[in-house]
C-alpha cells in the first residue's frame, strides 16, 4: 500500500489526478485484498474531513467495493477482473462483454443504476445508446441543490464488443480532463450488472439539430451564428491541445443550453490523439469508428479512409456545421465527403460572407486534409477580420447579457418556440399524465410564453377539462 499511499498525498496535494489515484488504488488491492477494509476506512476519514470530494470518495469506494465482490470462481469475468488495467484507472468494465450471450438487464425510467442513481426521464435515443436525466442520490445526501446528471445507457452492440468497452473507458478518463465552459464534463464511465453507462453533467436545452433540422431554418446570419461557431471551435481547439480529437462532431453532439450558451459533448466516446509524452500502454488500440460511432455526412474523407485521427478531422466537421448553421443546408446535401468527392460535387458560397471568409469555410471542407486550415483555431480566426475582432466579441457578451435578461434573441426564440410547441402537443394530447406534466412546465413559462401556449391549446384544454368535469358529475350520480 506504500505506493497507493504516496500517490494519495500526491493527489491531496494537487499534484496527481483522480485516475491516477484511482489505478494505485486498484493496484494495491490487486496485491493485497486484505487491505480494502483499511483503504476504505481511511477514505471515508479523508472525505469526513473535507479533504476528500464526494466525487472521488465515490470513486475510490466503488473500486473497492469491486474487489469485495468476487465474480463466480474460475469465471472469465473474475478472471477479467482481476487482470484490471490499472495503467488506465478505474475498475475493468469488460465483465459486462464476456457476458455476451446473457441478455441485457431492463433499463428504463424508475431504474436505479448502482443504488445510487434514478432515471427519471428519457431525454435522447441515438446510435450508441439512450441518454437520461437522473437523480443522483448521493448529492441529495450532500445537499446539493442540483442532484440532476445525464446519463448515457451504451447499447447492446458496445456492450458484447470487450475492446470496444475497453477503449470506451480509456476515453472517458481522458475526457474527464477536458475542463472547459463549452464542453459538457464527463463524470464518470460504468457499470451495474451488465449495464454500462457514462454519467455527465445535465444540462436544459435541446441539441442544436433540433434546430438545423427544422422545417423553417433556414440559417443565420454571420453575426447571430458567430458565438456558436466561436464557442464550438473553443472547445475543439481545447480539447486538441488536450490530444483529444472529436471525429464524430455534428450539430447532434452540440447542445444549445437554456442560456443561449453551446457545449459539445461525446468526447468520451471519440477516438483520440497521441500526445507525444503519452505511454504506448494508453494509446488508443480500437477504433469507435469500427462500431459506427461516427457520422458519414460529417465525417472527414480521411476518417472514411479509416486512416488514423487527426484534428483537420474537425475542421471538416465544424465546417459542415458552420455552412449549416449560415445557410439551413449541409455543403454536399448530406453525401459524405466519399460520395461528393466521386460526384465531383462543390458547395454552393454562402451570402452574407466576406471574400477572405468564404475562401476560409471553402478551405475548411476541402476532402485532402493538408488542403484545410490546419487547425481550428485558424478556421476561426478566417472568420475574424482584424478590424472587427473586438465587435465580434462584444457582439457575443452583448447577446449572452440580453439572453440572461430576457430579450428576445435568435437562439432563445428557437428554444422557446420549441418549447411552446412541446407543450402544445402535450396540453392537447388528452393524455393525463402528459397534460399534468406540460401544465407544471407551464408554471416556469414567462407571461408571453404562457399567452402562446393558451391562444393555440386553450380551446382544447377547456374541452378537456370540462369532459372530466361532466365525467365525475355523472359517476356521481
Amino acid at each position: 500500500m506504500n505506493e497507493f499511499k504516496a500517490t494519495l498525498e500526491n493527489y491531496l496535494a494537487g499534484r496527481a489526478e483522480l485516475a491516477q489515484l484511482d489505478a494505485s488504488l486498484n493496484k494495491a488491492l490487486r496485491e493485497d485484498p486484505a487491505a480494502c477494509q483499511d483503504a476504505a476506512a481511511e477514505i471515508d476519514r479523508l472525505h469526513e474531513s473535507g479533504q476528500l470530494s464526494l466525487e472521488a470518495c465515490t470513486q475510490l469506494k466503488h473500486s473497492i467495493a469491486m474487489r469485495q465482490s468476487p465474480a463466480p470462481h474460475g469465471s472469465d469475468a473474475a478472471r477479467s477482473q482481476a487482470d484490471a488495467d490499472d495503467g488506465n484507472g478505474g475498475s475493468d468494465l469488460t465483465e459486462a462483454a464476456d457476458k455476451s450471450g446473457s441478455p441485457a438487464q431492463s433499463v428504463d425510467t424508475g431504474s436505479m443504476l448502482n443504488g445510487r442513481f434514478v432515471l427519471e426521464k428519457l431525454v435522447g435515443r441515438g446510435g450508441m445508446g439512450l441518454v437520461f436525466k437522473a437523480r443522483d442520490l448521493r448529492k441529495e445526501e450532500a445537499d446539493d441543490r442540483d442532484p440532476y446528471v445525464a446519463i448515457k445507457i451504451l447499447n447492446d452492440v458496445f456492450r458484447r464488443h470487450a475492446e470496444s468497452l475497453r477503449t470506451l473507458q480509456r476515453e472517458s478518463r481522458k475526457s474527464q480532463r477536458l475542463a472547459h465552459p463549452n464542453i459538457v464534463t464527463v463524470y464518470d464511465f460504468d457499470r451495474d450488472g451488465d449495464t454500462v453507462y457514462m454519467t455527465m453533467e445535465f444540462l436544459d436545452g435541446e441539441p442544436l439539430d433540433r434546430i438545423t433540422k427544422s422545417a423553417d431554418f433556414e440559417g443565420m446570419r454571420l453575426d447571430e451564428a458567430y458565438p456558436l461557431i466561436e464557442g464550438m471551435s473553443r472547445a475543439l481547439s481545447y480539447a486538441h491541445a488536450k490530444g483529444v480529437i472529436h471525429s464524430d462532431f455534428k450539430p447532434g453532439n452540440c447542445f444549445l443550453t437554456s442560456d443561449g450558451g453551446i457545449k459539445v459533448f461525446d468526447f468520451g466516446i471519440a477516438r483520440a490523439a497521441k500526445l507525444p509524452d503519452e505511454e504506448p500502454a494508453d494509446a488508443t488500440r480500437f477504433d469507435a469508428g469500427d462500431l459506427g460511432a461516427l457520422t458519414p455526412a460529417y465525417a472527414s474523407w480521411e476518417m472514411l479512409q479509416g486512416a488514423e485521427p487527426d484534428p483537420r478531422d474537425d475542421v471538416y466537421g465544424m465546417a459542415c456545421v458552420t455552412y449549416e448553421l449560415l445557410t439551413g443546408r449541409h455543403p454536399f446535401d448530406m453525401h459524405s465527403a466519399v460520395e461528393a468527392r466521386l460526384k465531383k460535387l462543390v458547395p454552393l458560397r454562402v451570402k452574407g460572407l466576406r471574400p477572405s471568409q468564404w475562401r476560409t469555410l471553402e478551405k475548411a471542407l476541402a476532402f485532402d486534409r493538408d488542403e484545410r486550415c490546419p487547425d481550428v483555431d485558424s478556421f476561426l480566426t478566417g472568420f475574424t477580420e482584424r478590424t472587427g475582432r473586438k465587435a465580434w466579441v462584444a457582439a457575443g457578451l452583448a447577446a449572452t447579457v440580453l439572453v440572461v435578461a430576457g430579450a428576445a434573441l435568435l437562439i432563445p426564440e428557437f428554444l422557446q418556440q420549441r418549447r411552446i410547441e412541446s407543450s402544445v402537443a402535450a396540453l392537447t394530447s388528452g393524455q393525463d399524465d402528459e397534460i399534468a406534466a406540460a401544465l407544471a412546465e407551464y408554471e416556469t413559462y414567462d407571461a408571453a410564453m404562457q399567452g402562446s401556449v393558451m391562444q393555440q391549446a386553450g380551446d382544447r384544454l377547456q374541452d378537456y377539462f370540462l369532459g372530466n368535469i361532466a365525467s365525475a358529475v355523472d359517476s356521481a350520480r
